[in-house]
């Protein structure tokens, strides 16, 4: 059972690492929602045009977001003499920091990463109209982590008593949104916009439970486990199967064709065509209203659709039953793949032969904002509430911004933001425009503290978006 524990923390430890250094809702950066000369503001709402046209391939629009529940100094604590950093449930911790962290937890740890990379935009104006075509790739990852699960993992091999990983999951989808859009503005007072966006499904990953129960007493586990696992991926990847159909993690190193993947991509775009493992459409509304010279009014619904996914797709692996797991060969000098594959077999997932398809809803959001702007617009005051609503919940967002836009070449924003009701940050946004050249940047979530890796310490919270493009 130490194996286990030790397994446990390693596999752990680099979910968390993933999902700090390399990103699920998604989500742009508000703070460049006042800021009406970067090419990208119809993103938040379609009535918002910009300022000229423009056109924009690869590195145009690059959006990356972290979450969690918890800090990276909740994670990580330096060692006895600084040399180096520990994850809280090290062996070597002491049990003081241990204490803390747990009565810190929630019944649930959630993590997450969304990043957004638009492929090609173009967008004409024409008068009081502003015609848009655009195409981006969407990845919105999660992963929740029940405090039971830390408690097994802090606790070791002696554990006794009942642990509840019921709340353990994992989503993961991966899409790209092809549309247009168009703004049309009636009068002085009022503009109206729409986008209309086809989806193509490349990848959806869910795991859950509704029951999963550990009842543990050192020497061996009673598991109670209902729960499913779906895995929709390119035509090159399959779940592996023992001769039970339980899913075998011995033979995970399989579930990739390689020649397959050799050759994906080297006849674009129909290997992209014939991996789409889902199609859906996705719609965005907006307005925005005048009543003041000085007063700009502005709502909208983004992302309002779903991706209906194909079972000729689907991989998927369901849970039932009561079984007892001893780890029978951990005893020994196991390798690290075997110790998984035990892991694995606590879930007792087997192979389900018919599939059905199913239905994934994109994260809607509702925007509604207010601009005041002082004389001649050169600085303003904004405020926008924010209200996505996901699959597994809603969040709410708040955010007052100051906008300072001396001149067409630069705009900034500075911003407070409260997430969820309950985390508070300070943003910031720039946006310059040198001859036809648009490059701007922008956070809601500024770290103000890093460590010597320049890792974010107390921020639970990151975003990012950048991007260059030509306006004309």
């Amino acid at each position: 059972m130490k194996r286990i524990i030790l397994s446990l923390t390693t596999i752990l430890t680099g979910a968390l690492l993933f999902l700090s250094v390399e990103s699920a809702a998604a989500q742009m950066v508000n703070s460049l929602y006042f800021l009406e000369k970067t090419p990208f503001h119809m993103k938040w709402n379609p009535a918002m045009e910009p300022s000229r046209s423009g056109i924009g391939v690869g590195v145009s629009n690059i959006g990356l977001t972290v979450y969690s529940d918890l800090a990276f100094s909740d994670i990580f604590y330096p060692n006895a003499d600084g040399t180096k950093l520990l994850t809280v449930m090290h062996p070597d911790m002491v049990q003081a920091d241990k204490d803390a962290f747990m009565n810190g937890l929630g019944d649930v740890s959630n993590f997450g990463m969304n990043m957004n990379i638009d492929l090609f935009n173009l967008g004409l104006k024409f008068g009081k109209v502003y015609f848009t075509v655009g195409s981006s790739m969407v990845t919105d990852m999660g992963i929740g982590l029940p405090k039971d699960l830390f408690k097994l993992v802090m606790s070791g091999p002696g554990l006794n008593g009942v642990l509840d990983m019921t709340d353990m999951n994992i989503n993961s989808m991966s899409y790209i949104k092809t549309g247009a859009g168009l703004s049309i503005k009636l009068g002085d007072m009022l503009s109206v916009g729409g986008n209309v966006n086809y989806l193509m499904g490349i990848s959806d990953i869910r795991l859950g439970f509704d029951n999963f129960t550990i009842n543990a007493n050192g020497s061996a586990w009673n598991i109670n486990t209902q729960g499913n696992l779906r895995v929709i991926a390119p035509s090159f990847v399959k779940l592996q199967y023992d001769a039970n159909d339980y899913l075998d993690f011995n033979n995970m190193n399989q579930m990739i064709d390689q020649s397959s993947l050799d050759n994906f991509g080297t006849n674009m775009p129909s290997d992209v065509m014939n991996n789409v493992a889902g199609k859906g459409l996705s719609f965005d509304v907006g307005l925005t209203l005048k009543p003041l010279k000085f007063l700009t009014l502005s709502a909208a619904v983004i992302d309002f659709g779903s991706i209906k996914w194909d079972p000729a797709n689907i991989n998927q692996a369901k849970s039932t039953g009561t079984f007892t797991f001893t780890g029978t060969d951990l005893s020994n000098n196991a390798a690290g793949s075997d110790i998984t594959s035990q892991l694995v077999d606590m879930m007792h997932l087997k192979k389900e032969a018919n599939p059905e398809a199913y239905t994934s809803k994109l994260t809607t959001k509702i925007n509604i904002g207010a601009e005041i702007g002082l004389p001649s617009n050169k600085l303003s005051i904004g405020v926008l509430s924010q209200t996505g609503m996901a699959e597994n919940g809603t969040y709410q967002d708040f955010m007052a911004s100051l906008n300072i836009k001396p001149n067409s070449l630069l705009q900034t924003a500075f911003t407070y933001s409260l997430l969820h009701g309950e985390m508070s940050s300070l943003g910031c946004a720039v946006n310059l425009k040198l001859l036809f050249i648009n490059l701007f940047v922008a956070a809601d979530y500024v770290p103000l503290k890093i460590n010597k890796q320049f890792i974010p310490i107390n921020n639970s919270y990151f975003n990012l978006q950048t991007g260059l493009n030509l306006m004309f």
